[in-house]
C-alpha cells in the first residue's frame, strides 16, 4: 500500500535529464567527519554527510549533521544547494539549514513542512527527490527521499537510510544509470543487518559503479559488500570522481568515520607509495630550438623509492643520460619517435627494459594493432596503451600513453596524444591518474586554444595534478588556470610526496613553459 500516492506520483512524474560534461576538472566529493553530541550514539555511527563540488564551484551539502566552521561561509553563496534526505539528528543540521541562503531540497517529514519535494538546479547541478521508505518497500516520501544529483553529467545518488529491498521500476526508471551510490548497510531503524541482508539486496538492484557505505558497523558487513564490491579505504576524506575512476570497473570506497572500521576488517588502504616520494625531473635541451620545435617540454626522468630511473620522451642523449641508460634497472620510454621526444640512437643504446612505439610491431601495414605492452623494474611498472598523434584513430607507432607506476604513484605521459576524446577502453586501462604530463596546444596534433582538444582530453582524464608540455602561448596557459589553479615551479624537479597529491587538482609548470607562464600571470612556488 502507498501511504501517500500523491507525493509519490509527483516524484514520478518527473523525468531525468543528464547535464553535458564539464568543461573541465571533475566533481569532488568530500565526507564530512562529525555528529551532534559526543556522548550520544549519534555520534558513534559513521556520518553519512558529504560535500559535492561541482567542476563550475557549486557546492552541494547533503545529509551534513555538522557544517564545519570552514565551510560556513558557503551557506551564504546563493549558488549552492542544501540537501536533507530526512531530519534525523545524523543527517541535517538544523542551524546551518535556517541559516542557507541558497536553493533546498528537503526530504522525509519535512516535504510535508516545507513544501519542498520536487527537482532543483544550480550551474552544472541538477537535483531530484525521489520518494522511498526508511523501513520497508511502501513507498513514502515522508519518512525518506532518494536525492538524484547529477553533477556535470556524473551521477551521485544519496539514498539516506533508505530501507527498502529493492528498487521500485518507476524509481529506477526515474534514477537512472548510477555513477556513485552513498547508501546504508546497517542501521536498527531501517532494520537492515548482516542477518537479512536488505541494504545488500538493495544495492544489487541499483547496480552503482562505485559504492560509498554511511551505517556500517560491523567487519561481516564490511567484507559482504568487499566481496560485492571489491573495496579499498580512501587515503582523505576527499574523492574526485573523475571518469578514469568510473572507468575502473566497480569499486567500494571507504571515507569519513568508515575508514578506521574498514580497515580492522582487512580492507586495503588506496596505494600510497612507500619511504621517499618519486622525484620528477624536467630534463633541459641543449640543441637548437624553432618556435615548433620545442623539445625539452616534453622529456623528463622519473627516480622511483627504490633508484630505478625511468628516462621518458628525453630527446638529447648527455653524458648523464647516457651513463643512466647503461644501467640494465633503469626504463627507457618514448611515446613516439619525433626528434623532440626522443634522441636518435638511445634506444639501442639503452640495456634495461625500454618501450618505444615503432618497436611496439614493425613492420606490421597500418591496421589492428596491439593495444598492450608493458615492462617492469623494481617498483616500476609500465603499460603502454595504443593513442593516435593527430586523431582518434588508434595506432601506437603513431603515439603511446604511457602509464607509470612508481610505488603506487600513477604518472601517465600522454605523448602527443592528438585525440579528440580517449575511449572507454583506453580510460579503463589509465585507471586513476596521479599526475597527466599532456600538450596543450601542438601543430602537428591539432590542437590548439580554439577547437581545445587537449584540455577535453585532460577535462576526461581528471588527475590530481597536471604537468604540460607543448603549450606556446598565454591564452592556453590562462586555460589551464582556469581548470586547475597554476603555480611555476621554482626548481627542475619536485618530490610527488603524498601531500603534493593530496592538495587538490593542480597545474605545475615546468621548464621553458615557466617563460610563457609568467607572461600568463601564473604564481612562482618557491616550494617545488
Amino acid at each position: 500500500m502507498i501511504r501517500h500516492p500523491c507525493r509519490l506520483l509527483l516524484a514520478l512524474a518527473l523525468t531525468p535529464v543528464a547535464l553535458p560534461a564539464a568543461a573541465g576538472g571533475a566533481p569532488t566529493l568530500r565526507a564530512i567527519v562529525g555528529a551532534p553530541g559526543a556522548a550520544s550514539s549519534i555520534a558513534d555511527q559513521p556520518v553519512a554527510g558529504f560535500v559535492i563540488t561541482s567542476p563550475q564551484g557549486v557546492k552541494v551539502f547533503v545529509d551534513v549533521a555538522v557544517v564545519p566552521a570552514e565551510l560556513l561561509p558557503e551557506l551564504e553563496n546563493p549558488r549552492n544547494v542544501f540537501l536533507v534526505t530526512h531530519p534525523h539528528a545524523d543527517h541535517m543540521d538544523r542551524r546551518a539549514l535556517a541559516a542557507f541562503k541558497g536553493k533546498t531540497l528537503l526530504g522525509g517529514s519535512l516535504v510535508r513542512k516545507k513544501g519542498s519535494f520536487g527537482v532543483v538546479t544550480s550551474g552544472d547541478v541538477r537535483v531530484e527527490a525521489i520518494a522511498s521508505s526508511h523501513m520497508d518497500d511502501e513507498l513514502d516520501g515522508t519518512t525518506n527521499s532518494i536525492m538524484v544529483i547529477d553533477v556535470a553529467g556524473t551521477r551521485i545518488v544519496h539514498f539516506g537510510d533508505c530501507g527498502q529491498t529493492k528498487l521500485a521500476p518507476r524509481q529506477k526508471k526515474l534514477i537512472g544509470k548510477v555513477d556513485v551510490a552513498i547508501h546504508a548497510f546497517e542501521d536498527i531503524s531501517m532494520e537492515a543487518d548482516v542477518a537479512n541482508q536488505k541494504a545488500f539486496k538493495f544495492l544489487a538492484t541499483v547496480a552503482p559503479t562505485v559504492v560509498i557505505p554511511t551505517h556500517i558497523i560491523t567487519p561481516e558487513a564490511i567484507k559482504l559488500l568487499a566481496a560485492a564490491y571489491p573495496a579499498e579505504i580512501a587515503a582523505t576524506d576527499e574523492l574526485e570522481v573523475t571518469p578514469a575512476l568510473l572507468a575502473a570497473g566497480k569499486r567500494a570506497v571507504f571515507m569519513g568515520g568508515n575508514r578506521a572500521r574498514a580497515e580492522k576488517a582487512g580492507i586495503p588502504k588506496h596505494a600510497a607509495p612507500a619511504g621517499p616520494a618519486p622525484l620528477l625531473r624536467q630534463v633541459r635541451f641543449t640543441g637548437v630550438r624553432t618556435p615548433t620545435y620545442q623539445p625539452d617540454r616534453n622529456g623528463f626522468v622519473i627516480t622511483s623509492p627504490q633508484g630505478v630511473k625511468v628516462i621518458v620522451d628525453v630527446a638529447n642523449l648527455t653524458p648523464d643520460i647516457a651513463a643512466e641508460l647503461e644501467n640494465p634497472r633503469n626504463v627507457f620510454l618514448a611515446t613516439h619517435t619525433h626528434p623532440d621526444h626522443m634522441s636518435p640512437g638511445a634506444y639501442k643504446k639503452a640495456r634495461g627494459p625500454k618501450l618505444v612505439c615503432d618497436h611496439l610491431d614493425p613492420g606490421t601495414e597500418r591496421g589492428p594493432f596491439p593495444t598492450i605492452a608493458a615492462v617492469s623494474s623494481g617498483d616500476v611498472k609500465v603499460e603502454a596503451i595504443a593513442s593516435s598523434h593527430l586523431d582518434d584513430e588508434l595506432d601506437p607507432r603513431s603515439n603511446l600513453i604511457l602509464v607509470i607506476d612508481v610505488a603506487g604513484v600513477r604518472i601517465v605521459h600522454f605523448g602527443d596524444c592528438g585525440q579528440d576524446a580517449l575511449t572507454a577502453e583506453q580510460l579503463k586501462r589509465i585507471g586513476r591518474v596521479d599526475v597527466m604530463i599532456h600538450i596543450l596546444e601542438d601543430n602537428y596534433s591539432e590542437a590548439d586554444v580554439v577547437n581545445r582538444k587537449a584540455f577535453k582530453v585532460l577535462a576526461q582524464v581528471g588527475p590530481r595534478l597536471v604537468i604540460p608540455t607543448h603549450a606556446s602561448t598565454v591564452d592556453a596557459m590562462k586555460l589551464l588556470d582556469q581548470a586547475y589553479p597554476a603555480e611555476i615551479a621554482a626548481h627542475e624537479e619536485i618530490a610527488l610526496t603524498p601531500a603534493l597529491l593530496a592538495g587538490g587538482k593542480r597545474a605545475v609548470i615546468m621548464g621553458e613553459n615557466r617563460e610563457v607562464a609568467a607572461r600568463a600571470g601564473i604564481r612562482k612556488s618557491d616550494a617545488l
